[in-house]
């Protein structure tokens, strides 16, 4: 397993990767929040000309020649590209941001796709294979949020919330403390309020994940539910569940309605702070010595107020975005989980790959249980020539899947291993040890959504052809209920098909894949099936070709059809029984 993935460094290697644009990102952001600040300065600026007032605080335009600003009908000009420019600022700003956080998630959604399809069998079998899907788009969309919202807006509103509060420290320090004193009380409220919400947050989530998971259960197994007329205990348990999402929703929506109307509430009450302090300086005469010492303009007075009224949202969104950084962490939490998952080694660790086609295919000592305990193979040891043919069997168990999955490094052994020409296959590398074993079976779910999809993984019209000769040569004196084409979409993994049509395609893909070692799980026991002679007669085309057959049966070869074996191996008998031919 390789190094471990945490939260930081999947944020630092996208960032790190994608400095240009998020350092674009916040330089579209700075302009744009110099700009929307310039706004109601602008309006109080309007006001000073408009009513013949010459205050010094207007010193904010004078880095602007003073021709620009001298009239109404200039300053209208310029008030007009000011607002265009912040427009087409904001613009950039929430596209780029927007482009940086669909980017992260569609380089984690890969990445975290690439890993599930890593991870063990072993894992999967534990844990299940769909438990993590339940989740996988909601966390995908957090982390988002947690990227756009939770760091580059952030960052751009604190860039904003600063220059607002030096601009008002310019207009009156006085005031400042008045909005300072508001912020820091709205702070504490919300964040009381958000512990509370993270909680039920985190329940909800749970329910809700829990309620998806029945959901699949049960429309999996819909036939279960129909044919023993389940309806009534299936439908009462779904309510129960529904019923809780529904009551931890609502607890949600109650505390997060608390939050958004407090947030505002106290903000608002700083404003009326502000005219009350105001109120009482200018008109009533206390805090004379903050008079002395701070003149109050008129047009200072509204350019403060509308300053404070433009970051009202700002402000809102500063307080409230813990909650993106606490609901992001968890779902940070839990992507790393998977991504932490141990893997299955893919590429070969050996400097000389073995050959294939001869030598000696052997298992020493291979003892190996399942999850549950049972053990299908105790101190097992055979030794198989390659490019022969061999029969192995053992009546008591359903074993075949397990040899099928320690031969193919889908499952390894608790002692003793896997050799080729002497190769120990956990060497190999599993990726490299699969592309010389082809396996013929039923249990293995088909995968796609149509008939050559489910068949071959190429689209090169080379390999479709071949394909459309393997089911011509497979439906050879078949019925017309059992003939399938490539273009035929198929069910979930072919629920659908008859037995007849999920042979021919278990064979196909076997033949198809070219491989040097061909694997037939209880091939024989489908002998009264239309197409088996067909299989038959391709398999026998493959021995011709040197191949290393392997059967996989419960029971002894029949009489005619040892001719065709070089081995016969009963598994079932201790010391192992071989015979040869």
């Amino acid at each position: 397993m390789g190094k471990e993935v945490t939260k930081r460094k999947i944020l630092r290697s996208f960032l790190r990767s994608n400095r240009s644009l998020f350092s674009l990102a916040i330089i579209f952001g700075l302009f744009s929040s110099v700009l929307t600040i310039l706004i109601p300065v602008g309006i109080a600026k309007y006001y000073d000309l408009f009513f013949g007032l010459s205050s010094q605080k207007t010193i904010l335009f004078k880095f602007l020649p003073e021709s620009w600003t001298d009239t109404i009908p200039h300053f209208i000009v310029v008030f007009a590209c000011i607002i265009t420019l912040r427009q087409l600022f904001y613009f950039m700003q929430r596209y780029t941001t927007s482009y940086l956080g669909e980017l992260f998630v569609k380089q984690v959604r890969e990445q975290l796709f690439e890993h599930q399809l890593k991870i063990s069998l072993n894992v999967y079998e534990e844990k299940g294979m769909s438990k993590y899907l339940l989740r996988f788009s909601g966390d995908l969309n957090s982390i988002r949020k947690y990227l756009s919202i939770g760091i580059i807006r952030f960052g751009i509103d604190i860039v904003l919330i600063t220059i607002a509060m030096l601009t008002m420290f310019f207009l009156n320090k006085v005031l400042v403390v008045v909005v300072m004193v508001g912020i820091l009380c709205a702070l504490v409220i919300v964040g009381i309020l958000n512990k509370k919400m993270i909680a039920i947050s985190l329940k909800l989530r749970n329910k809700k994940s829990g309620l998806l998971s029945f959901v699949n259960r049960s429309l999996l197994s819909i036939e279960t539910i129909k044919v023993f007329n389940r309806y009534g205990i299936t439908l009462k348990r779904f309510n129960k569940r529904s019923g809780k999402v529904f009551d931890y929703s609502m607890k949600f929506h109650f505390l997060n309605g608390l939050i958004a109307t407090v947030i505002p509430g106290v903000l608002y009450f700083s404003l009326l702070g502000i005219l009350i302090v105001s109120y009482l300086i200018m008109s009533k005469g206390y805090f004379a010595w903050l008079v002395s010492e701070f003149s109050f303009d008129t047009d200072q007075l509204l350019a403060y107020m509308l300053i404070l009224i433009t970051m009202l949202p700002v402000i809102r969104r500063l307080l409230k975005v813990s909650s993106r950084w606490k609901v992001g962490n968890i779902s940070f939490t839990k992507l790393t989980e998977v991504l932490n998952t141990e893997t299955e080694i893919l590429s070969a660790e050996v400097r000389k790959f073995p050959e294939f086609d001869t030598g000696h295919l052997e298992l020493e000592t291979v003892t190996f249980s399942n999850n549950k305990g049972i053990k299908f193979f105790d101190d097992l040891s055979l030794n198989m020539e390659l490019g022969k043919t061999y029969w192995i069997y053992e009546q008591d168990k359903y074993w075949q899947n397990h040899f099928i999955h320690l031969l193919l490094g889908l499952k390894t052994p608790e002692e003793g291993g896997i050799f080729i020409n002497g190769v120990s296959s956990e060497h190999l590398g599993v990726k490299d040890l699969r592309r010389q074993m082809g396996v013929f079976s039923t249990r293995i779910p088909l995968s796609g959504s149509t008939v050559y999809e489910c068949i071959s993984y190429s689209k090169n019209a080379k390999k479709r052809r071949a394909a459309e000769k393997m089911l011509a040569r497979l439906h050879k004196g078949c019925s017309n209920n059992n003939l399938l084409f490539l273009s035929d979409f198929i069910s979930e993994q072919g629920h659908q098909l008859n037995k007849n049509q999920l042979l021919t395609l278990a064979a196909a893909r076997c033949f198809l894949s070219r491989k040097k070692i061909l694997i037939f799980d209880s091939l024989y026991s489908k002998k009264h099936y239309e197409n088996y002679q067909n299989i038959m007669d391709t398999l026998k085309a493959a021995k011709k070709q040197g191949r290393t057959i392997i059967f996989l049966e419960k029971h002894t070869p029949p009489k005619n059809f040892e001719m065709y074996l070089d081995g016969i191996i009963n598994l079932g008998k201790v010391p192992l029984e071989i015979s040869l031919n």
